[in-house]
């Protein structure tokens, strides 16, 4: 139970389109000098299918992705990004130079989303440890992200999309010592200038990790950039 407890909390840590729906995306591109572009007024919408392990589909539902107004947050300007149909749960996320960051509101520690420019091969953190227990018998999990690609082929319909490949992972280590596996619980594709085209959440329930988990498959549909 402690085990599920941890994977369920490393889930909520690393799970935080256009007026028209199309089977083709439709929209124009801001320039590669961003992996996800950031002005008030930009959205993305996305087919969200969730699925079991085998494909077949459970729920199946168009959400729209939003970049609100700017704020300036420690002299620095963050956009305020919500989803429809997680409206009230809306985050700050800036480009800088070295890639795209989320700011933690709790901590108020920025966090390194996706790195770019980047290498294939590359890794980073993408949060700070989760600790439970206070002697050397403590419990974590850590989560980094992998850079896979940076010129994988996404097609969406008659459409193809060089993106950057980026895997997300969870690092679990029980009584202070790495011995349970790494998983993957993101594999995200983004095209820069445009935004995220395709991201896979991995419902991981064992520590199996050649078990074939459920997941919810987020497609692009259409955009539309200021």
């Amino acid at each position: 139970m402690k085990i599920l407890f941890m994977i369920a909390a490393a889930c909520v840590l690393l799970a935080a389109g256009c007026s028209k729906n199309s089977s083709e995306p439709v929209g124009t591109v801001a320039g590669p000098d961003v992996i996800a572009p950031l002005a008030t007024g930009d959205q993305w919408i996305y087919d969200v299918a969730t699925m079991d392990s085998s494909g077949v589909i459970s729920e199946d539902h168009l959400d729209t992705l939003r970049v609100g107004l700017a704020s300036t947050i420690d002299g620095e300007t963050w956009y305020l990004i919500s989803t429809a149909s997680k409206s009230s749960s809306a985050s700050f996320f800036t480009n800088r130079s070295d890639g795209y960051w989320f700011f933690n509101e709790s901590t108020r520690i920025p966090v390194m989303q996706f790195k770019y420019p980047a290498t294939a091969g590359e890794s980073f953190a993408k949060s700070i440890d989760t600790v439970f227990g206070t002697d050397s018998n403590f419990d974590g999990i850590k989560s980094f992200t992998k850079v896979i690609s940076t010129d994988e082929k996404v097609t969406i319909g008659s459409k193809t999309y060089s993106c950057y490949h980026y895997q997300s992972y969870l690092y679990f280590f029980q009584n202070g010592a790495d011995t349970i596996p790494r998983l993957p619980t993101n594999d995200d594709y983004y095209s820069p200038g445009i935004g995220k085209i395709k991201s896979i959440f991995y419902f991981n329930n064992s520590f199996n990790a050649s078990a074939a988990p459920d997941r919810t498959v987020t497609t692009l549909k259409s955009y539309s950039l200021k």
